[in-house]
């Protein structure tokens, strides 16, 4: 193959694998946010200052919040155009996988593994989320690529750089920790590094060195997460649930039907086969696939906290599909029956995952309730959230000029470091109801509330109701 055939080849393939994730994480991106995506979209009304002292009193690090910020200063505050800033980063994930392996093995192996890892479930469900997921995939790749450059050129740059993105990994979630541990093994077991000497320990010392500015906040949230956490502890289900997370976005505890679950455990099971038979593994991929989500199983036994959530190694349930895709290439040759069977095994399974992804119910239903108020609504008229039920930051990102959503403090209890931005920016809340100072007006309660007893029917007159599976809507009128 000539070099200019190569450019293109190099160019095109991972461009035709983007566009195809693109395609399908922009199915989504305008269903009915939910709680993590709203308050990253209300923390970033703050400045930069604001939303670092906000950040430090919840359980993650800043720098998404500090690129969605400036995202949303280019692009907008849309819930589409702050969305997209999570695909734009699977984007430059998938690309970067592309190029790593090709430089691992071949274009061949690369255009495989690379395909189906566009066609990853949890890739592209994170691409549909105003969080950090998918940032933290490009990290966790990025860094791995500035690590082999460094190990076969020797250069000071490429230390740098890995050293960097290691502390941005760290700046973004703290479960990128798990990659690093899993970079780490692969030195120490397969490269033979001892990283207590030069280059390696200067490399992880200026990672420290960057991360120290956030060391006192990182103090302080484990103590508040160590006093107690919304994550469940880790049962006898927890790691056939991961598996089926993984490739079907959908726990295998919850309904996975009959065929589907079958599909599952033989493609596990044909994983296995075809993993023992290659010799020629990819060392770091391996590493980076199967150590994170291993040693968050250990860390969350008791009597330590339980830190087990799926997506808090995102890039692991990412990277098992570019796994799977270089080793049925590898295997052509040898096991081709096997080879082509694991493909098309693997493709069902994420296809599946890929239904399950764009049907699915999404977790706030707030968009809903409030499409059908405004369609009723006067310019100028605001509607009050009397029962949140942790859905204060969804409506708020539904609040305009026109129709301001408002919460009321006298309702509103603030427990939580996350729920802090909301009682201190004071962008969308008031103190009592009687400061509207509007005629007309909704009022948001949960579905189960009585019209009756919603507002004192002696100050106000009931004028339209709107009850769905999940909220009730009432329109009122002063007396």
């Amino acid at each position: 193959m000539t070099r200019r055939k190569t450019i293109l080849l190099c160019t095109a393939l991972p461009l035709i694998f983007t566009c195809l994730y693109v395609v399908l994480c922009c199915i989504n991106l305008r269903s009915s946010i939910w709680f993590d995506e709203s308050y990253s979209a209300y923390l970033v009304r703050g400045d930069f200052g604001q939303i670092w002292a906000e950040t430090a009193q919840d359980v993650h690090p800043p720098f998404f919040y500090f690129l969605l910020k400036i995202w949303s200063m280019i692009f907008g505050n849309s819930d589409f155009a702050m969305r997209f800033m999570s695909v734009f980063f699977g984007a430059i994930g998938i690309i970067l996988t592309f190029h790593l392996l090709k430089r691992w093995f071949n274009i061949k192996i690369a255009t495989v593994a690379t395909a189906l890892l566009s066609l990853s479930p949890f890739l592209i469900r994170y691409g549909q989320e105003m969080r950090m997921y998918t940032l933290i995939f490009a990290i966790v790749v990025g860094a791995t690529y500035a690590l082999d450059l460094a190990l076969e050129t020797k250069k000071k740059r490429y230390y740098i750089i890995y050293a960097i993105l290691v502390s941005l990994g760290m700046w973004t979630h703290y479960f990128t920790a798990l990659a690093w541990l899993a970079h780490v093994f692969y030195l120490i077991k397969f490269k033979k590094v001892n990283i207590f000497k030069k280059p390696w320990l200067p490399t992880y010392l200026l990672a420290i060195l960057l991360y120290l500015p956030w060391i006192p906040a990182f103090l302080t949230q484990t103590a508040t997460v160590q006093q107690g956490f919304w994550i469940p502890g880790v049962t006898f289900s927890t790691v056939p649930d991961f598996i089926s997370e993984v490739a079907y976005f959908k726990e295998f505890s919850n309904n996975v039907d009959a065929w589907w679950a079958l599909l599952l455990i033989v493609w596990v099971i044909v994983f296995g086969i075809i993993f023992a038979r290659t010799k020629n593994k990819p060392k770091p991929l391996t590493c980076l696939v199967f150590l994170p989500p291993i040693l968050l199983f250990i860390l969350s036994m008791p009597p330590l906290s339980s830190m087990f959530v799926s997506r808090y190694v995102t890039y692991s349930a990412i990277l098992v599909f570019a796994l799977a895709g270089v080793l049925a290439t590898q295997s052509f040759k040898k096991h081709f029956k096997l080879s082509i069977m694991f493909l098309a095994l693997t493709l069902g399974v994420e296809t599946y995952g890929i239904i399950n992804v764009e049907t699915r119910e999404p977790k706030g239903y707030s968009k809903e309730i409030v499409m059908d108020i405004r369609a009723l609504s006067e310019d100028g008229e605001p509607t009050v959230l009397k029962d949140g039920g942790l859905q204060e930051y969804d409506f708020s990102f539904y609040s305009t000029d026109k129709n301001p959503i408002y919460i009321v403090n006298e309702w509103t209890d603030y427990p939580w470091g996350s729920m802090y931005p909301l009682r201190d920016y004071r962008a969308t809340t008031i103190e009592k109801l009687s400061d509207l100072k509007a005629d007309k007006f909704w009022v948001i309660a949960s579905k189960d509330a009585k019209e009756t007893e919603v507002l004192d029917l002696d100050k106000y007159d009931i004028l339209t109701t709107i009850r769905n599976d999940h909220h009730l809507a009432i329109e009122y009128k002063v007396k």
